[in-house]
């Protein structure tokens, strides 16, 4: 087949240059006989030739050895030999695809840029510039450039400072200038050795004029300044464009959920983030058509004349992805995104990014920053470390790039001014203690290079197994001209031999220990194209649907076009290819489920056909087993359900996660992977344990009546838990439920959500995990029970307070915990006698009228008051607030519906230093009613605010 493809190819060639008849004058009858009979001869072997070269391609190694005896050392190459090896076998598959990469780098802060342009000669710079950016370097493709001051900056300073009291909505006193002196040009300079950089800007804070505080160095937004904030992004982007710097992306806002006196900072709740996005930021990049490469916001890069810098969302730590969670999950803001991004310093990047990848589909993970440091000096530690944490496990679970902090410092971890980071290390160290100051490649250098030297923009992850930490470990890509690389790591404290095998063919090595390498090798030339698809397998549940991405990566100089075709779709399976708007080489597979599909893991074959010559990629699609309530029939509510009595079907299906097998070890489901575990509470049994990120278990229920309900859950954890909520039929009843610590796996709490409608009939309860806590998961549950909700008693007096009115928030209904209130508290902390017996924490309060408040409120807290509607309509919130720190989200309901929508608490610089949100357009109804007060996302303490009263009028 290939022989004739080449013949074919020969052929048209021979014909091309015989239609040129008299325009061929220089080319004499008998050179263009030779001509045709050499065209002729290679046609006879062009074939073989180009099915040999897949065979016996020259494999290149570089390594980097902990004892640095090599770094990025090239060493011996080795050919591939016919056959697959079983030593230790990393097998790649390079027709099946993942997430691409979209760049490797670090950042240029304010002290970095001055050490390059002010302490090194031109020579040095120039060198410097090459070692890292150009092919003959490490190749860094990525700069994530703070917008202003950092921790790591010599002065304090925004592109907007003005004198106290003064304030600039306008954006008349904007200017880069202090940029311009050396920043500017470092970052130009870099653009001039690899022209395809793409550049993140973001803030560490806006000007403080902008902020509650007052101050850089802490605080929240004044949300009087968002369109003031947006037209700062748009002033900052119009500069460096100007200056001949595309910036193809953006942040909100750099750490969101940590705020600090010592260098410029800012909190900002999810809810403030996502109306920032939303209603001001996204809209004024769009209006402005900056023409910049790599935008992609989502369905709207299809148009070359509107290339909007795309936004990222979040870009914090692992340890919340309820933040970036929430922002995907509100339909105004995820149009906007290019994506959400990560840094290391906490959480699991496992559960963390799989967690997005997984509730929220396609979602696009960046990972914008990590830092080694002068507390971590040794480099045969650091090397395996790094590799394995900042780029295997980081690209394995779904990242689009590696980006670490700065990418150069002094000897002393500076210079700065600023009270944050006092030992980080750069890339490079640039030693000012000499002069001229010299230039030393740190351990971050070479964990970049082994990536980024050998890996293209665009190039896609393939498939490829690993063995784990302790062991080989490896992430492999394949490159947009075809050609593969593979980096290995192996993390045992002995030597380990293990094998590459590709296409049939193998090759041994043997890496030290602690030592890294990469592997390259040519790919497959001489086709013209290759047919990859991805994911590697997918799930569907019978009666419904999923899709794989599928790619035909074209090579040759040859762009005919190629027919897709489909084969081993099991029966009850229906496959249809379509264009997708992201490329003409690219089609999104769908597949749909019937009800009668029969469970299993099938093969997807997808062929493409060019003339007579084809290429496939296989793939894996697991129908679960039909969706049936444990037990045969629905469990009835109102009423309890063990939680371990999660629907059959199979993973994907009746629950999800990323087990192998149950990890409590218990048999009670076997050959179900949730962690069920031997429970000690009342009643023994079993519960549900090793709840992580993005996990979800599902209960076909049959509601019996419509109604207002609660849902009690009873949970354990050793310190406080995570975020979870509960879904029915799709619809979030619950809002976010946060775990609280009962100080023992095995110590068992009861609690309760706010109210919520059901309607009567047959339902798919679904309960999901969102984010883990500071103990690493959501906490253990034993049991749900949903009952009707039960009406508590006004207090003090014998009737409902009346609306209009106001309500002081300490008078709470009566009842007790979990019918009048409810809260993670075992007690009253606060100390106050006025509501003995309750565990709300009631305080004394200094604001006008003295009297009591409401603190330490945590998400998942609600309070219930009975109030008498007098009169229909329209009315204002009025609520008294105060918080130290950034507060958090809270929203009003009645009789179990949201009529405020979320309403962030701003920081008032006091827990007694109060301040009036006010909210109109709250639609009620006439009549009794219940009225909760509901916390659902916590602020800088995870606490929400302290509140004093709230009117309705």
């Amino acid at each position: 087949m290939v022989n004739i493809f080449g013949a074919m190819r020969m052929l048209r060639m021979v014909a091309y240059l015989t239609r040129l008849g008299n325009h061929m004058k220089s080319l004499s009858s008998f050179s263009l006989f030779t001509l045709l009979r050499s065209l002729r001869f290679f046609c006879l072997f062009a074939g073989t030739v180009l099915l040999a070269s897949a065979l016996g391609q020259t494999v290149n190694v570089v390594q980097t050895n902990p004892d640095q005896s090599a770094l990025l050392s090239p060493q011996p190459s080795l050919t591939f030999v016919p056959g697959t090896s079983s030593t230790l076998a990393v097998n790649v598959d390079d027709t099946i695809r993942y997430q691409t990469l979209e760049g490797v780098g670090a950042s240029f802060t304010d002290s970095a840029a001055w050490l390059v342009w002010e302490k090194l000669t031109p020579a040095q710079q120039n060198q410097l510039m090459q070692d890292l950016f150009s092919p003959e370097g490490i190749h860094l493709s990525f700069l994530r450039q703070p917008m202003g001051a950092t921790d790591l900056a010599l002065s304090n300073y925004t592109y907007d400072d003005l004198p106290v009291g003064d304030t600039d909505p306008n954006m008349t006193q904007f200017s880069i200038a202090h940029d311009k002196a050396y920043i500017i040009p470092t970052i130009k300079a870099a653009l001039a050795v690899n022209p395809q950089i793409k550049v993140l800007a973001l803030p560490w804070s806006p000007p403080a004029w902008m902020k509650t505080s007052g101050s850089t160095n802490g605080g929240t937004l004044n949300t009087e300044y968002f369109s003031a904030l947006s037209n700062y992004f748009v002033k900052f982007i119009q500069a460096y464009e100007a200056n001949g710097i595309p910036i193809n992306y953006v942040a909100v806002q750099n750490e969101p959920l940590y705020e600090s006196s010592g260098y410029p900072t800012m909190f900002m709740t999810p809810l403030d983030e996502g109306h920032f996005i939303s209603r001001y930021l996204g809209p004024a990049l769009m209006e402005q058509r900056f023409k910049n490469q790599g935008w992609n916001f989502e369905r709207q890069n299809v148009s070359p004349t509107d290339a909007t810098p795309g936004i990222f969302g979040y870009e914090h730590n692992w340890d919340n992805p309820l933040y970036p969670e929430l922002l995907l999950r509100n339909p105004e803001v995820r149009p906007y995104l290019a994506g959400v991004s990560f840094h290391c310093y906490a959480g699991s990047v496992a559960d963390a990014q799989n967690a997005i990848h997984y509730l929220q589909p396609g979602t696009p993970i960046w990972f914008n920053e990590c830092t080694g440091g002068y507390y971590a000096p040794d480099f045969a530690t650091n090397l395996p470390n790094m590799v394995e944490g900042d780029v295997i496990d980081v690209l394995r679970n779904w990242a689009k790039n590696v980006t670490l902090w700065n990418m150069d410092l002094d000897e002393n971890g500076g210079p700065t001014v600023q009270n944050g980071c006092t030992d980080c290390r750069g890339v490079v160290t640039i030693d000012t203690s000499t002069t001229p100051a010299t230039i030393e490649r740190n351990v971050e250098y070479y964990v970049l290079g082994h990536l980024s030297k050998y890996t293209q923009t665009g190039a896609y992850r393939i498939d490829s197994n690993t063995f784990g930490s302790g062991s080989v470990e490896d992430v492999a890509f394949k490159n947009p001209d075809g050609s593969i690389a593979v980096v290995v790591l192996n993390s045992a404290s002995n030597p380990n031999t293990f094998s590459i095998n590709w296409r049939g063919q193998s090759v041994v090595y043997t890496l030290p220990a602690g030592a890294v390498a990469t592997f390259t090798w040519q790919g497959y030339p001489g086709s013209t194209f290759d047919v990859t698809a991805g994911p590697d397998t997918q799930i569907v549940a019978p009666g419904n649907e999923t899709q794989f991405v599928v790619d035909v990566d074209r090579y040759g100089w040859d762009r005919g076009p190629v027919s897709l075709d489909l084969s081993s779709l099991p029966s009850g399976v229906w496959g249809q290819l379509r264009p997708s708007w992201k490329s003409p080489n690219q089609s999104s597979l769908q597949l749909k489920s019937s009800d009668s599909a029969s469970a299993g893991t099938y093969p997807i074959t997808i062929t493409g056909t060019q003339e007579n010559l084809q290429r496939s990629s296989t793939v894996q699609l697991t129908v679960g087993a039909p969706e049936t309530p444990f037990g045969g029939t629905p469990w009835p509510l109102p009423g309890l359900i063990q939680a371990e009595n999660f629907d059959n079907g199979g993973d994907g299906v009746g629950y999800f996660n990323l087990y192998t097998s149950n990890p409590a070890g218990t048999n009670y489901r076997p050959g179900t992977t949730v962690g069920v575990e031997v429970n000690y509470d009342i009643g023994g049994g079993y519960d549900v344990g090793y709840t992580d990120e993005g996990q979800w278990l599902k209960y076909t229920v049959n509601v019996t009546q419509s109604g207002l309900y609660n849902l009690q859950a009873r949970v354990a954890s050793l310190g406080p838990g995570g975020y979870w909520h509960a879904e029915f039929d799709g619809r979030n009843v619950t809002g976010n439920q946060f775990t609280p610590a009962t100080y023992g796996w095995q110590t068992w709490t009861t609690m309760v959500s706010p109210t919520f409608w059901l309607n009567a009939g047959q339902q798919v309860m679904r309960v999901v995990f969102d984010g883990n806590g500071p103990t690493g998961g959501m906490g253990n549950f034993n049991w749900f029970d949903v009952r009707p909700f039960a009406a508590s008693m006004p207090f003090p007096g014998p009737g409902p307070a009346t609306i209009p009115g106001l309500i002081q928030m300490e008078n709470f209904d009566s009842g007790g915990k979990g019918l009048a209130y409810w809260n993670g508290n075992s007690q009253n902390n606060g100390g106050a006698n006025y509501r003995p017996g309750e565990t709300v924490y009631i305080e004394d309060c200094s604001d006008i009228g003295g009297g009591y408040d409401v603190g330490s409120t945590n998400p998942g807290d609600w309070l219930n008051y009975t109030v008498n509607i007098q009169h229909p309509g329209l009315y204002t919130l009025n609520v008294r607030v105060a918080t130290d720190v950034a507060g958090g989200v809270f929203h009003l309901a009645v009789d179990g519906r949201d009529v405020s929508g979320p309403i962030s608490v701003p920081q008032t610089n006091g827990w007694q230093t109060w301040q009036t949100l006010t909210v109109p357009g709250i639609r009620l109804p006439a009549g009794t009613h219940s009225l909760q007060m509901v916390m659902d996302t916590g602020g800088y303490y995870n606490t929400i605010g302290n509140f004093n009263w709230f009117s309705l009028q």
